[in-house]
């Protein structure tokens, strides 16, 4: 599922990451505002505010809290298992004034010729936290593309 960003998130977005890889640390939405002001988008602190909170919902920006300041960075997953994603999805459920309550993540990995697939739920209660994950294994696929097929007919056609 991909996610639309308007001209000034993706802006924001863009200098938010630059720093980050420039220099590997957050930035707070002053120095966020004031780096947009170099570049001629003239912001107030509450319009910057508002723009990295959409961000955040959208799973773009990770926002830590120091003291009374808010600091951002990109949102990346890097993740140092042993066996690594071949590919993968995710899609965030927010709740009806648009804030993130999880994060359903779909993951395939190959092991021996064999693919097989993990689905992970990510729950947000003040910081994301994995809460649980199903793992489908190669000679399980059929029955899981059966019961998908039971869930179209029944959930999605009611």
């Amino acid at each position: 599922m991909e996610t639309l960003l308007d001209p000034h998130e993706e802006m924001a977005l863009n200098t938010v990451t630059n720093l980050w890889q420039k220099d590997n640390k957050k930035i707070s939405i002053t120095e966020l505002k004031d780096e947009l002001g170099k570049m001629n988008i003239e912001l107030s602190h509450e319009k910057t505010r508002m723009i990295v909170n959409s961000l955040w919902r959208k799973g773009e920006v990770l926002i830590d809290v120091q003291g009374r300041e808010r600091m951002i960075r990109p949102n990346h997953v890097i993740v140092n298992s042993k066996t690594k994603p071949i590919e993968f999805r995710n899609f965030t459920v927010n709740d009806d004034d648009g804030k993130p309550l999880q994060r359903i993540w779909l993951s395939i990995y190959e092991e021996d010729g064999n693919r097989y697939f993990s689905i992970s739920e990510s729950r947000w209660n003040g910081s994301w936290k994995t809460t649980s994950n199903i793992i489908i294994p190669p000679n399980a696929i059929e029955d899981f593309k059966i019961l998908i097929e039971f869930i179209k007919d029944v959930v999605i056609k009611k």
